[in-house]
């Protein structure tokens, strides 16, 4: 089950091995609830307890992302992702 308590749908092919020319998109996280702060909530609960073994995720700076004030509040521009990176110097 879900942080949320809904069911958790799994790719078929998560347990098999992946080439250095896989897709980097292996899964997809969506949240909904009623509020913009629920839904908030529901989505970095689930990043919290996400976990792809022998890969390195970007599960941390997603959490980063929601934690921001303008994403939480819905005021973020399209160079938020963007401005995150150069301010941690990646």
């Amino acid at each position: 089950m879900s942080p949320t308590g809904y069911p958790r749908r799994h790719l078929p092919g998560a347990r098999c091995r992946r080439s250095a020319h896989y897709d980097s998109l292996l899964a997809k996280i969506i949240a909904w609830a009623p509020t913009r702060d629920r839904a908030i909530r529901r989505l970095n609960r689930a990043l919290g307890e996400f976990r792809c073994g022998g890969l390195t995720t970007n599960t941390a700076f997603l959490r980063q992302v929601l934690a921001g004030s303008a994403f939480r509040s819905g005021t973020h521009r399209l160079g938020l992702i963007e401005s995150l990176l150069e301010r941690d110097g990646r």
